[in-house]
């Protein structure tokens, strides 16, 4: 390496070839370059992502020209990042060039060029975007964007561009923001390796940590390679070590060459792995831009020759997928976009759709979620119809506070495919609260510990039903640019923090607010004002059951849907489940579907009435964790069991295994003392449950109790004499069984029928206008009401009232009346 040299002009020369990328990216770092210019090499996106490996420890170089190099979005980000971490820093530019900040890179758009700074005197690194932004994605199986690594990649790794990607997926796992992993089935057809044994002499098995799975690696000598931990090695040639080695080997110590026994350049190892993004959205300000891209689009967005093209490709691709900012940073841009009397008329022209853009492509980037509508109040009417038209419907109308619904994705569109990666960010954001339920149910416990998506798939709290394209979609996998994507997405978080209360309407904004309701030309129209509401406010139980008894939702779809959006938007949100009674059983199953009976459950308040298909994997693991509770919980717990609809006992050997199939029916039931102590630590022994306690172990505290009982079950709840009616109320002992019984039966016939005149005249199936005991239970069948036969003998005592075996219309009237849902 020539380690004198300081200008190195090498444009036009073809110089996009990967082998001389690869020496000149491992020769920068030695060297005493400060201009390269490689203007015109056709140096694509995997050229990029070699070139940028070398970059980022190129403490000297202070200008890199790129101009006229298909690199590709991907590719011109790859350099950009790297040139933040790489130069001593230098100067800065007029024309085209922006000036420096102390730790930004610009990256221009179209004709404009990347710059690259650090602390010291201002330096660039600079490559004009014109073709580079048009690059075509690599031809590799899954191309490498580092905005969006998720996916399965077949890495040879004699292969440079396929090194540097290894190591970046490394260099993301360890900084805690994705997980290297099996293949992700059927993903770009590629497949599936893991888990079986390799073919002879071809194969070699990687463990990548302790507990992850096996994956297969192919090696051309067969040598097989057991329990590696991956870490990245700078001081490495190749930067790639595997700590731990076949028996004998010492560890920590090795190369990728010396553990095949190959000569590094001799390396040839075909690795074929998955990777899961792990990034979540902004939690505070200090996720917003960096002071160097904040640099970067000021002296972009200030330039005076101000194209609208070039700058909107500017804020694009600084404000990649996982790339935020505060509404500081965006009101400082919007300020640099005010026409001056001294603009020129290109300036001008352009201001307006720059305006729009920076609006749109910042609506869902902002660290302060709620306050993304105030943005589009800046704008002029014509740039807000601009804005709103870049934006769509589906994407205007998402609520990043409050993201529980269904949602249906064109990712063809890119504003609509931007939901969706806000959607996946959002979910990594709750992985806390997932570590916290796996910990849980791995403790010890009666029968042992207990599975949770963690172990199984299938127990998905957050990412429900979802498909593209009608097939499943897992979101550990990497979301296609097209399709038609829809999934029930179900916030698992819990409202908390100082001043809650605050954030609910008080008690004269409430009535304004549901007065209003009613007038809406239809349920959409509400549904539509409720949930624009639920994006800044909360509701408490009180208020969710007035907006259902007052607020003029008509279509059952509306009601459950109501029950959705409040979900995660509750304060008191331990009264849910009594709130949760409100709905016939036709419309709980539908919620339970929607949002997931393993959601649904709250261990502090389990006393209630459980329907279970066991071939379910959720609803098999509430059944698991009643049986548990009841094995550890004194009293009679389990009341009333069934087991496709015949009776039955629950054995201790459940606790090891719930069956698989059948249809699980119980009332769980708890004496006060277990009520109490659940209420007061969290459980009845053992460490308190996660509806208990936040991740950190603080409990939530009194602002998520709930006094809401509904008025027919208040009668079961013991009152606590000092206090007035208990925080979270819940029936004490087994009284509640039978009315809760005779209204979940009235329930069945509203399903069928909403008004005890059309349900009896179903029912009277002569016309005589009286029922005797065979007709009820022939017509209750007819239309699908199916009653155990001690259901069904309790319906008939109740309604036959005097005894004379027969049920006139008053009767079952005087019942329809006695047990109702409001």
């Amino acid at each position: 390496v020539n380690t004198s040299r300081r200008d190195l002009r090498l444009q036009w020369n073809g110089a996009g070839d990967e082998e001389a990328l690869d020496i000149l990216a491992r020769a920068l770092p030695l060297c005493s370059l400060r201009s390269l210019n490689l203007a015109h090499n056709r140096i694509s996106t995997r050229g990029a992502a070699i070139l940028a490996s070398g970059l980022e420890t190129a403490r000297n170089l202070q200008e890199l020209n790129l101009d006229g190099n298909p690199l590709g979005k991907p590719g011109a980000r790859m350099i950009y990042n790297a040139a933040l971490q790489g130069g001593n820093g230098g100067g800065g530019g007029g024309g085209d060039e922006f000036s420096s900040g102390t730790t930004g890179i610009t990256v221009s758009a179209v004709l404009n060029p990347v710059y690259g700074y650090r602390d010291g005197p201002t330096s660039s690194i600079h490559g004009a975007l014109a073709s580079n932004m048009t690059g075509e994605m690599s031809v590799f199986k899954v191309g490498f964007d580092p905005a969006e690594p998720a996916g399965n990649y077949e890495l040879d790794l004699a292969e440079a561009y396929s090194r540097c990607i290894l190591i970046k997926l490394i260099q993301t796992q360890q900084a805690g923001k994705g997980m290297l992993q099996k293949l992700f089935d059927d993903e770009d057809n590629m497949e599936e390796v893991g888990g079986g044994p390799p073919p002879a002499g071809f194969y070699a098995r990687l463990q990548l940590s302790h507990d992850a799975p096996a994956i297969w690696a192919a090696v051309s000598d067969g040598r097989s390679i057991d329990q590696s931990d991956w870490a990245v090695c700078p001081e490495q040639p190749r930067g790639i070590r595997l700590p731990v080695l076949p028996k004998g080997a010492e560890p920590l110590t090795q190369t990728w060459g010396n553990v095949l026994g190959r000569e590094e350049n001799e390396v040839r190892c075909l690795l074929r792995v998955g990777f899961a993004d792990h990034r979540a959205g902004p939690s505070s300000a200090a996720d917003g831009l960096s002071s160097g891209q904040m640099t970067v689009l000021r002296e972009g967005l200030s330039a005076e020759e101000l194209s609208a093209d070039e700058a909107l490709e500017l804020i694009d691709t600084i404000l990649s997928p996982g790339v935020y900012l505060t509404v500081t940073q965006m009101e400082e841009l919007w300020d640099l976009m005010r026409e001056e009397p001294s603009d020129g008329p290109a300036r001008r022209a352009a201001l307006p759709r720059v305006r729009a853009g920076l609006v749109a492509m910042g609506f869902h980037k902002l660290v302060e979620s709620g306050r993304a509508r105030e943005m589009l109040d800046t704008l002029e009417d014509f740039e807000r119809t601009e804005a709103e038209k870049l934006l769509g419907q589906v994407s205007l109308s998402f609520t990043p506070n409050n993201p529980t619904g269904f949602h249906r994705l064109d990712l063809s569109d890119p504003s609509q495919r931007e939901v969706g990666l806000l959607l996946l960010s959002l979910r990594n954001g709750m992985r806390g609260r997932f570590k916290q339920l796996a910990e849980y149910y791995a403790t010890p416990r009666q029968g042992g510990k207990r599975e949770d998506a963690s172990v199984d798939p299938s127990l998905e709290r957050v990412w429900r039903n979802s498909t593209i394209n009608g097939k499943p979609y897992s979101p550990e996998r990497r979301l296609p640019k097209e399709g038609i994507l829809v999934v029930d997405f179900v916030d698992v978080s819990k409202p908390t923090g100082q001043g809650l209360e605050r954030l609910c309407m008080n008690e004269g904004r409430f009535t304004t607010f549901i007065e209003s309701l009613p007038g809406l030309a239809n349920d959409k129209q509400r549904l539509i004002k409720l949930r624009d509401y639920s994006n800044l406010g909360l509701f408490t139980c009180r208020q969710i059951f007035e907006i259902l008894c007052k607020g003029g939702l008509v279509s059952s779809e509306a009601r459950v849907e109501m029950f959705v959006l409040s979900f995660a938007r509750t304060v008191d949100w331990h009264g849910f489940g009594n709130l949760v009674l409100r709905l016939l059983p036709g419309e709980l199953r539908v919620l339970h579907r929607r949002l997931g009976l393993i959601n649904l459950f709250d261990e502090v308040m389990a006393v209630g009435y459980y329907d279970l298909d066991l071939t379910d994997r959720g609803q098999r693991f509430i059944a698991q964790e009643l049986v548990h509770l009841a094995s550890v919980e004194p009293g009679d717990n389990m009341i009333d069991v069934t087991l496709d609809n015949v009776d039955f006992s629950i054995t201790r050997n459940w606790l090891k295994d719930v069956p698989r199939t059948g249809r699980l029916i119980l009332y769980y039931c708890r004496e006060q003392r277990v009520i109490d102590k659940i209420f007061e630590r969290g459980s009845w022994e053992g460490a308190p449950c996660p509806m208990h306690v936040r991740e950190d172990g603080t409990p939530f505290g009194p602002s998520s109790w709930s006094v809401f009982t509904p008025e027919w079950l208040k009668p079961f709840c013991r009152p606590d004499p000092t206090a007035g009616p208990v925080p979270c109320p819940q029936p004490e002992g087994t009284q509640w069984v039978m009315p809760y019984k005779l209204r979940h039966i009235k329930g069945l016939m509203m399903d069928r029928h909403p008004d005890s005149r059309t349900m009896f005249n179903a029912l009277d199936s002569d016309g005589g206008g009286s029922l005797d005991r065979k007709e009820m239970a022939r017509g209750l069948y007819r239309l699908g009401v199916w009653l155990h036969p001690k259901e069904l003998e309790l319906l008939l005592n109740t309604l036959d009232e005097n005894g004379s075996g027969d049920v006139d219309f008053e009767e079952f009237d005087e019942f329809w009346k006695s047990y109702n849902f409001e």
